[in-house]
């Protein structure tokens, strides 16, 4: 057998594997001969870190001279030496070579002049020297692309983000704090047998398509899914359910009134859809889950938290226990002992379940009356909208109740006559489901002046969902317009006679603020 000697380097002239070795004799390994590592029986002072690969070693730090010719021979056949099984590699305190050297895919040995080297082979790295292709060999350290279930890092040097051109899969990950590369999914899915590592706020996985993170969690333990879109939102899932399974995450930077499908929600909830799949049905204790969310995320003021979940044909509060949200700017929240189905999951109000949807909520003078309308795109389980005024937009009083649709997935409108409005009048829905949890619209407000009021025409917002521009009409002159986001930003605004034209503004939900004298209205607006 072949002896490694603490870093002594073959001149012992000692017998190896019945091959006589002279300091001036050829040596020629024929074929498919064997190397076997043993230090000395003194257990001398050899381990990984202190003096396996020195630097100082002669062929550079990832390589360890085993023997050097003096003279004038030579040495053939080196190609041939393999590492007989098993592969693992322990120094004298019982440390693994693969534990110190996790980026190590094996050992071969190689010639440098007189001398022959056990030389460690090192991962794949992403250096996107030409471009983002995964599938082009010169963005690779090595000179090719990676092979299924190889390793992969991000080299210091990289340049680019690497995004994948098929479904791929590799045995880890290692993302480096010397750039902010990122591994851009599309459609691709990527499958990980290990761990995601080094991944934070600058560099993860994008999930910026249907593709997702695949990987299998065995029963007890958790993984880390550290993926985002404009933000970074990852996702813990700890297997509870008593066996191993497969798990596949992505998020989208929305949330959906059919899960995957319909208008944006409008109920106060984090803006983000942790889509999550198991192959099997859960089981045992369930699952656990840790989400991740910045701050700026949450759409509407957010109270009280709770994880909700899509069944497939609507939003309910998710089972198990949402615990209590740590941190201000990026927040983090624990749900445990999830026994449910999967499919798309948010973080939403835990008044509020998210849909019922409303679509626009308009008040306007009649005569001597405040006639109210509204439209709603779907409903879930809506029981009923309570009518409630008030006078200093403070204190509110119910002053009528319309029955709800209960669920539907098409626009139902609805009208509520105040017969007594008072001078100055703050209108809100509050929208009750079957279990009693509720929400509120946006409040409009009507003046009355004497007999009559300065009335709010009609708006009409055509076309509703839009793709273009946006044509706003009303009956009056000198009406004023805000365009909102959903974070309450102003976006446009000005003041119109009868008609005006909305530059189209990038896809998503937004709010159109109309004022008119005294009177206010606001209506919703979905760009596609």
């Amino acid at each position: 057998m072949w002896e490694l000697f603490d870093n002594v380097i073959g001149t012992r002239g000692t017998d190896y594997d019945g091959i006589d070795v002279t300091a001036n004799g050829n040596l020629d390994f024929g074929s498919n001969t064997s190397l076997q590592l043993v230090f000395d029986a003194d257990g001398s002072d050899v381990d990984w870190t202190d003096a396996f690969w020195k630097t100082s070693l002669s062929g550079g730090s990832n390589r360890w001279k085993i023997f050097e010719l003096t003279g004038t021979g030579s040495i053939t056949g080196e190609n041939n030496l393999v590492l007989p099984a098993p592969h693992t590699l322990l120094d004298k305190n019982g440390i693994s070579f693969a534990s110190v050297y996790p980026h190590a895919l094996g050992f071969r040995v190689v010639k440098d002049g007189n001398a022959l080297y056990l030389e460690y082979i090192n991962t794949n790295a992403w250096t996107g020297t030409t471009s983002t292709d995964d599938a082009t060999t010169s963005n690779w350290s090595l000179g090719r692309t990676p092979i299924t279930g190889e390793g992969v890092r991000i080299a210091d040097n990289a340049s680019n983000d690497l995004v994948l051109s098929g479904n791929t899969h590799y045995r880890y990950v290692a993302f480096n704090s010397q750039n902010t590369v990122k591994i851009v999914l599309g459609n691709h899915d990527l499958t990980v047998d290990r761990a995601i590592i080094g991944a934070d706020a600058d560099r993860f996985v994008q999930t910026n398509g249907s593709g997702k993170v695949i990987t299998t969690i065995p029963d007890a333990a958790s993984f880390v899914y550290p993926i985002g879109n404009a933000s970074y939102n990852p996702v813990t899932i700890t297997n509870n359910s008593g066996a191993s399974d497969v798990f596949s995450v992505k998020i989208r930077d929305e949330v959906l009134a059919q899960g995957t499908s319909g208008n944006q929600v409008t109920e106060p909830h984090v803006n983000v859809t942790w889509d999550i799949d198991k192959a099997t049905a859960n089981g045992g204790l369930g699952v656990d889950f840790v989400f991740q969310w910045n701050a700026s995320q949450e759409q509407n003021s957010i109270s009280s938290y709770r994880v909700q979940h899509y069944d497939g044909s609507a939003w309910e509060f998710a089972n198990g226990t949402s615990l209590s949200v740590n941190g201000s700017t990026v927040k983090t929240m624990s749900h445990t002992d999830y026994a449910g189905t999967f499919s798309p999951f948010a973080i939403g109000e835990s008044a509020t379940l998210l849909p019922v949807t409303l679509l626009n909520f308009t008040v306007q003078a009649q005569g001597k009356t405040a006639v109210l309308d509204w439209t709603t795109t779907m409903e879930v389980n809506n029981s009923h909208f309570e009518v409630e005024r008030s006078v200093d937009g403070t204190q509110w009083d119910a002053i009528g109740r319309v029955q709800g649709a209960g669920n539907t997935h098409k626009n139902t409108d609805y009208q509520f006559v105040d017969p007594q409005p008072q001078a100055l009048n703050y209108y809100r829905l509050r929208q009750v489901d079957r279990n009693g949890s509720y929400g509120f619209s946006a409040i409009c407000m009507l003046r009355f002046n004497g007999s009559e009021s300065n009335a709010l025409p009609m708006l009409v917002v055509s076309p509703n969902p839009a793709a273009g521009d946006i044509t706003l009409r009303i009956d009056a002159d000198g009406v004023d317009f805000t365009l909102y986001d959903m974070a309450g930003k102003s976006l446009q605004l000005g003041r119109f006679d009868k008609e005006t034209v909305l530059a189209k503004p990038a896809a998503g939900m937004y709010l159109i603020k109309i004022t008119y004298g005294d009177a206010v209205s606001y209506q919703k607006l979905i760009v596609e």
